[in-house]
């Protein structure tokens, strides 16, 4: 106990108390850091889940046993019936394969995504060049990816904004850089080149696209996914020359889905 007698000296005393206040506040630390954390995590966790696929396909083929894509008016449907509950609504189609070229390079693209101009509304992307609100407002524009940027262009993206290439023989012209997506992202691509061609169709048979909304903090996604089956019959119904109930008494099918991405 003798070793241990210096801890009772006066001058000893006011740095003890110190250590131990300090070992208290660090301990303190320690448990609210990590907390806050997760706090974050689960609040990112929860506006990514305010990102949606949406589909709703009629047709006369066993849609339980296919992939579900929606056509081409259900984004425009979404917006109008769900009102302030749907933030913004856009569409998508993967194309199989483009030949790109830009002075005497030629690249087989495997990875284009035609998307209408609300793509940027939907998703979160980091925009490293151009600018979001008009990227994908001409027919003849296209984005691309940091890494395809610097396939085509160069490391040096400076000046890439207005380059221009042709992808199987149609003249685009560069209007943003995005960063590359993450490597498990629900969408993958390297490349996003307009839906314009197609925008205005109004067949609700014709099931081609991929559609994806982003909810307000406030909606709920039972009682829209609840309400989608109606909204397809009241615009469908019309082009099928018929009552829904007589439709699917001759073998038409719909299917519909909400999936958080």
């Amino acid at each position: 106990m003798k070793s241990l007698s210096f801890i009772q000296h006066p001058t000893f005393r006011p740095l003890l108390s110190i250590a131990i206040i300090g070992l208290f506040i660090g301990f303190i630390f320690s448990q609210l850091f990590p907390l806050s954390e997760k706090k974050e995590e689960k609040g990112e966790k929860k506006e990514k889940a305010r990102i949606y696929q949406v589909g709703a396909s009629i047709g006369q083929e066993n849609l339980a046993t296919t992939r579900i894509f929606s056509p081409l008016p259900l984004a425009d449907a979404l917006s109008q019936e769900f009102g302030d509950d749907v933030k913004a609504a856009t569409r998508l189609l993967r194309e199989k394969q483009m030949v790109g070229r830009y002075e005497g390079k030629m690249f087989t693209e495997k990875a284009v995504l035609r998307a209408d101009s609300y793509f940027f509304d939907v998703f979160d992307c980091d925009i490293m060049k151009g600018n979001a609100l008009q990227a994908l407002t001409s027919p003849q524009a296209v984005v691309m990816t940091e890494s395809c940027a610097k396939r085509y262009f160069g490391k040096n993206l400076n000046d890439c904004i207005g380059k221009k290439l042709t992808l199987d023989h149609k003249p685009y012209q560069l209007t943003a850089v995005i960063a590359d997506p993450r490597t498990h992202a629900h969408l993958t691509f390297e490349m996003l080149i307009p839906l314009t061609s197609m925008e205005n169709n109004q067949n609700w048979s014709w099931n081609i696209v991929d559609t994806y909304m982003r909810l307000d903090a406030h909606a709920c996604p039972k009682h829209l996914l609840a309400r989608l089956p109606q909204i397809v019959e009241k615009y469908a119904r019309p082009q099928l020359g018929t009552s829904f109930d007589k439709w699917r008494s001759q073998g038409g099918q719909a299917r519909c889905f909400l999936e958080a991405v």
